[in-house]
């Protein structure tokens, strides 16, 4: 059940915005309410250790900083 304080709340705030971040705000909310899937246990990513050789996992780490320092101009 929905507390009727906070949904005054986001209402009165969504009001606000411009149409664009009101998506993005549906998205949001959209996506807090969607089942997670559930990662890996311990134990089987456990049992992944050391099957990739070093080259390949110094590879993969140098293409995850390069992703993720990357700045998108657009989503600013």
């Amino acid at each position: 059940m929905i507390d009727a304080a906070i949904r005054q709340e986001i209402l009165e705030d969504l009001e606000r915005l411009p149409v664009e971040l009101q998506e993005q705000a549906r998205e949001l909310v959209h996506g807090l309410v969607l089942p997670r899937p559930k990662g890996a246990s311990p134990q089987q990513a456990m049992a992944l250790a050391g099957t990739v050789d070093d080259e390949s996992a110094q590879r993969m780490v140098e293409a995850i900083e390069e992703e993720f320092e990357r700045v998108e101009i657009d989503a600013l």
